[in-house]
């Protein structure tokens, strides 16, 4: 058993966040439909979580939830949802979703996290107002921030925050934007 789980539930958008953590040998979640005590149960076993997908400020979204506007299976809209608050402060955490950065400063959670970060054309369109890559070039973008995260999945979130914003380039309106969206919240503004 690895230190570090990742929950990264199975969503075909999202494919590319796989580069954070393939072939680490981390423990990885990727049922959305797991058992919230089972879920808690494998985040208590881990010192360090990191969790992947589309989400809110509210938590990380079940894929279901974004490709039909409703849960049909597990009946939780949320896999990662406030009742996950307290147990992840005792946790080293990295997450990428949309706003997850909301998230883990409503629960006064340090870690490298990300605000709204443009990974599809929808996405684009609803915060530049044109969608300025391809949808292959949009791919590949969210692939090399992917890799770029993973080639620091070890450090401090500090650390991993310069090395993406030194690492993951382009001049291109979309890694701009996603690029402003890097953030680390500091242990010391928690109180």
């Amino acid at each position: 058993m690895s230190d570090t789980l990742v929950i990264h539930p199975k969503d075909n958008s999202t494919t590319s966040l796989k580069y954070v953590y393939l072939n680490k040998g981390f423990d990885v979640i990727d049922d959305s439909d797991i058992d919230k005590n089972t879920l808690l149960e494998e985040i208590k076993k881990h010192k360090r979580i990191i969790m992947l997908g589309h989400g809110s400020h509210l938590g990380l979204v079940h894929p279901d939830l974004v490709r039909c506007g409703k849960v049909r299976s597990s009946g939780r809209p949320f896999i990662i949802d406030d009742s996950f608050g307290e147990l992840l402060k005792t946790k080293e955490t990295i997450s990428v979703w949309c706003n997850s950065d909301q998230y883990f400063k409503r629960h006064n959670i340090p870690g490298f996290h990300t605000g709204m970060i443009i990974s599809e054309e929808s996405e684009a369109v609803m915060f530049l107002g044109h969608y300025p890559l391809s949808k292959a070039e949009l791919y590949l973008n969210s692939v090399i921030l992917a890799k770029t995260i993973g080639g620091c999945i070890d450090m401090s979130p500090i650390e991993m925050k310069d090395y993406v914003l030194t690492h993951y380039k382009g001049d291109d309106p979309i890694t701009k934007y996603n690029r402003e969206n890097i953030i680390v919240i500091p242990v010391d503004i928690i109180k």
